[in-house]
């Protein structure tokens, strides 16, 4: 099954709700599942890249005190 995360942050930015989706896209994809996530690029990240399994794509986002809007095209999802 193909699974799509989308969230505000990701690793390698650290927090609880980071934490929790990359521990559980790890046990998606333990299970046989490809998972894809969706993230704003912080400073210092690559765009696109492998993260102990994981297909992580990062978009160039418009960033509000603690609160990041990244720019989304379903095009993505092909």
């Amino acid at each position: 099954m193909k699974i799509l995360q989308v969230h505000s942050f990701f690793y390698p930015h650290v927090g609880g709700s980071e934490t929790y989706v990359l521990e559980l896209s790890k046990h998606l994809v333990q299970r046989g599942h490809r998972v894809t996530v969706i993230t704003s690029k912080l400073p210092g990240t690559r765009d696109r890249e492998n993260v102990e399994g994981l297909e992580v794509i990062r978009l160039p986002g418009i960033y509000l005190p603690r609160v990041p809007y990244f720019l989304f095209s379903p095009r993505l999802l092909g």
